[in-house]
């Protein structure tokens, strides 16, 4: 009993005195993060999406906190605000968290239905995180929880709190828009469009590559359109199933010297759809976060949260080694991949970027950080060979090296290949004079130290998106790559009418017809063919959805059938056009004479003049 007794008040020693002196909870704005979502997986990850909704979507708010335990318990209670445009608030949620143990940080998903008598306008939300743990309180149930357990068997432990408005906090604000008519970028995903090159000799051909994503639940069919200079040039349809991505190539015609504008349209059961960012997708999460630059010195850092390098081969939470090195066949493949290509020409896209941005001439010396992911050692070396295949890059792969100075002096570009960059001073000066680092984030979920983004101030940079294959020096055409998309108008003809089906040579049929524009608002040409010419040829302006009747008259001048067509459309129809009969009329008795007489007269002269040829004939 008495060994009992001492243990006993050890323990209890041990547990009061962590209980007196508790670790103090400072909420941290840097721990507290916020932003509008499409999906939440966890704490921390989320996919976001643009802060523009319509009425009667939903408004989707994650909030989390981390560093929030205080002798092994939380009390956390999560609070939105939303204000609209005239400072009225119009809805607010609260999100209690509690927990006993030792999870360290917890979040809270706020959802809001915008109603339809919401005004159109800019709205401010308001977040918080209340600290509402009542330390004292808390601390005197793990006081008695001893005694409990040993003498009455019971282990009833609960987490105590206090109200809010004496409470510690941390507030963050976030703004969206209801607007009319959002078009976001949510069902078919239309990215990674580039020439094959932006610089030209004459008379060389040149081609228009992008790559179509489908994230709907359904197939879709979609038709891809190529426009050069304003103008249809051509068009493809595929059929996309769901999650399923396929390249679309065009093949553009030699251009004139000078600027020309290249477009690309993408109609979809959905609508419209296009996207400047050149996302890895590994199902089911489309990787889209921004790269961020920052100028640091004479050098630059790049930091990449996409996961390019070990996501070109889908090896993003394979740890085996036979698994990667069996997926690096694909960098021998001649058929298209997703995450390979998208990979090869993000990382062209940055290593042309930072490269024009130094004024760098020659090849390229690239290393990896040796201190870095271990798997990219196996994969950086072949899709750095894969890159220099596709695009004649002049890069050059020595190895992977230490941040010591007399290691980094030969080296361009150096990979750190790492969720938790650290960042030496070795580093540090190795930027300052010049060097490029380019940290790519294995994984995708976590994020850069605060402490890392405020020293290097990186920020986003969208020219990064539109540098691929920049690393030519050779100009003589400039082909500028178009970025905004604008639906032309698409016509579709029906109600074809003709007038006669049988009608008189010489005489008018009317033909008559209407049109509807299904595609955006523009101008667009009006035609009509008969029998392959054009007969009809009128430039109009269409709004979205309208509606025109138009007619005409035609004048057929000989016998024969006509073919009308509706531009190039199957929407055709036959009219024929016959001679007029000549009208039969009884002659008179005096016409009767004057007609026998005449045909008396013509049938002697041909009686003389068959005399007169028989005497020929006979003379010879």
């Amino acid at each position: 009993m008495k060994k009992l007794g001492k243990l006993v008040l050890i323990s209890m020693f041990l547990v009061f005195g962590l209980m007196l002196n508790p670790p103090a909870l400072a909420l941290s704005y840097n721990n507290f993060h916020v932003s509008f979502v499409k999906d939440v997986f966890g704490y921390g990850k989320y996919i976001e999406r643009l802060n523009q909704y319509e009425r009667g979507e939903e408004v989707k708010i994650y909030a989390g906190i981390e560093s929030i335990n205080v002798g092994r318990a939380y009390a956390i209670d999560f609070v939105a605000i939303i204000i609209d445009p005239d400072g009225y608030v119009v809805a607010g949620k609260v999100i209690s968290k509690r927990h006993i143990g030792y999870e360290d940080r917890t979040y809270a998903v706020f959802t809001f239905n915008i109603p339809n008598e919401w005004k159109y306008g800019k709205y401010e939300v308001d977040v918080y995180a209340f600290d509402v743990l009542n330390v004292t309180a808390t601390k005197e149930n793990y006081r008695n929880l001893y005694k409990d357990i040993l003498y009455n068997g019971e282990f009833d432990l609960k987490v105590h709190t206090k109200v809010r408005k004496d409470s510690e906090y941390v507030k963050k604000k976030l703004y969206f828009y209801v607007k009319r008519d959002v078009i976001l970028p949510k069902s078919i995903i239309v990215f990674d469009s580039h020439l094959k090159a932006k610089v030209l000799p004459k008379d060389v051909n040149n081609s228009l590559a992008f790559t179509i994503l489908n994230t709907l639940k359904s197939a879709q069919t979609v038709n891809a359109r190529l426009y050069i200079d304003g103008e249809l040039f051509s068009e493809k349809k595929v059929e996309l199933y769901e999650g399923k991505a396929e390249q679309i190539e065009f093949s553009i015609p030699p251009l004139e010297i000078g600027e020309h504008s290249i477009g690309i349209a993408v109609i979809a059961n959905e609508g419209v759809y296009y996207s400047k960012l050149l996302p890895i997708f590994i199902p089911p999460l489309l990787y889209d976060k921004p790269i961020k630059i920052a100028k640091y010195g004479e050098g630059f850092l790049v930091y990449s949260p996409n996961n390019y390098i070990l996501g070109s081969i889908g090896i993003s939470d394979s740890t085996d080694i036979a698994d990667i090195e069996g997926a690096l066949d694909i960098f021998e493949s001649k058929e298209y991949n997703l995450n390979r290509d998208n990979s090869a020409k993000m990382l062209t896209n940055i290593l042309a970027y930072v490269w024009k941005e130094k004024h760098g001439n020659g090849t390229i010396d690239i290393a990896l950080l040796n201190r870095g992911d271990k798997r990219a050692n196996i994969v950086l070396p072949k899709l750095l060979e894969y890159i220099k295949r596709i695009s004649n890059a002049p890069i050059n792969y020595i190895g992977t090296v230490n941040s010591n100075p007399r290691e980094l002096e030969n080296v361009d570009v150096l990979f750190y290949v790492t969720s938790n960059p650290k960042l030496d001073e070795e580093i540090k000066d190795y930027i300052k004079n010049g060097g490029i680092v380019i940290i790519d984030n294995p994984n995708y979920w976590t994020t850069l130290s605060e402490n890392i983004k405020r020293e290097f101030n990186l920020k986003r940079d969208d020219k990064i998106y539109t540098a691929f294959f920049d690393l030519n020096i050779n100009k003589t055409v400039s082909i500028k790559l178009k970025t905004e998309l604008k639906l032309p108008p698409k016509l579709k003809y029906y109600d074809l009418s003709i007038s006669d089906f049988v009608v008189d040579v010489g005489k008018a049929v009317n033909i008559s017809f209407k049109v509807k524009n299904e595609g955006g608002a523009g101008k667009e040409n009006v035609t009509v063919f008969i029998n392959g010419e054009p007969v009809y040829n009128v430039q109009m302006e269409f709004s979205v959805g309208e509606v025109k009747s138009l007619s005409f008259t035609y004048i057929p001048k000989d016998e024969g059938s006509y073919k009308v067509t509706l531009d190039k459309s199957d929407v055709s129809k036959v009219f024929f056009a016959k001679k007029a009969k000549e009208v039969s009329v009884t002659p008179t008795p005096e016409q009767l004479k004057e007609r026998k007489g005449g045909e008396i007269i013509v049938g002697l002269a041909g009686l003389l003049a068959l005399l007169i040829m028989i005497r020929i004939y006979l003379k010879r």
